[in-house]
């Protein structure tokens, strides 16, 4: 497995989630991460679609990741209408299930955000990238309590079908793993 390196901002290739990045970075207001109640659901609204709410429980010193809410969007790529209320191992397909899970502990246990690129292959046959964006929050400050992921697939060859993505073409592996400072 390819180390999470440390790299600036600029890596982060989509706008909304350097925009998304911006928002945290500034709610942060010089803490290590910023306070879950920084956020403003009129902040989110423009990107909630592809927004993924997650609640972390540290359990005997192993972490589980709750999805609270979702985006539309993530719902059709996951192809289910609501995941709410599960647990991320419950909804990530195996073939998928370490990589992805490595992120979201990379993200409690660095306290930064997190951002990864895979490479997918949508139902339809079109090849796909999809950029991650793993954002840390707390209500301690201490200790990471919940992270908001933005997942924004595309495609150079043009329209995909996004329905079951994350189902039947999730990457086994990440192509891009950096913690953002």
């Amino acid at each position: 497995m390819l180390p999470y390196d440390s790299k600036p901002a600029g890596v982060i290739r989509s706008i909304r989630q350097r925009w998304l990045f911006g928002l945290w970075d500034r709610a942060r207001s010089g803490a290590d991460i910023p306070h879950w109640s920084k956020l403003q659901a009129s902040d989110l609204a423009s990107c909630f679609d592809c927004l993924n709410f997650i609640k972390v429980f540290h359990l005997n010193g192993a972490l589980r990741f709750q999805i609270l809410a979702h985006g539309q969007q993530i719902g059709v790529m996951f192809g289910k209408a609501s995941c709410a209320g599960k647990f991320l191992d419950e909804v990530i397909p195996k073939s998928g299930l370490q990589a992805n899970l490595e992120s979201y502990n990379q993200a409690v246990q660095l306290k930064t955000p997190i951002y990864t690129t895979s490479n997918a292959t949508a139902v339809d046959g079109m090849p796909v990238v999809y950029e991650r964006l793993l954002l840390p929050f707390s209500e301690s400050r201490d200790q990471v309590t919940h992270i908001i992921g933005m997942l924004e697939p595309m495609s150079t060859e043009g329209k995909f079908d996004r329905r079951n993505l994350f189902s039947s073409g999730m990457a086994e592996q990440l192509t891009v793993k950096a913690s953002i400072k």
